[in-house]
């Protein structure tokens, strides 16, 4: 559930195509199934609360689903210089 600012987020579908994004603002929230790839881009500062029915444990990966360190996924993207962006699979 998003507490304060606004983000988008993304998922891949099954069959590794791009799904529809969503803009999240206060009091929004989305349910993402474990073991997608989600992305989720902070369009200005953002707070968020997670909950979660079991472990949580996430594991970064580039745009082709390859896995990668957690340094390179969270350091700023190109052009965007105060926003977070993380691609996730957990």
């Amino acid at each position: 559930m998003m507490v304060a600012g606004r983000a988008k987020v993304e998922m891949r579908e099954a069959e590794m195509k791009e799904a529809s994004p969503a803009t999240l603002g206060p009091g929004d929230y989305i349910h993402l199934p474990s073991k997608h790839v989600h992305r989720f881009t902070c369009l200005s500062a953002c707070k968020f609360f997670i909950v979660s029915d079991g472990a949580f444990d996430i594991h970064y990966v580039d745009a082709a689903g390859k896995e990668i360190p957690q340094d390179e996924a969270l350091k700023p993207a190109r052009g965007l210089a105060r926003k977070t962006k993380m691609e996730s699979m957990h």
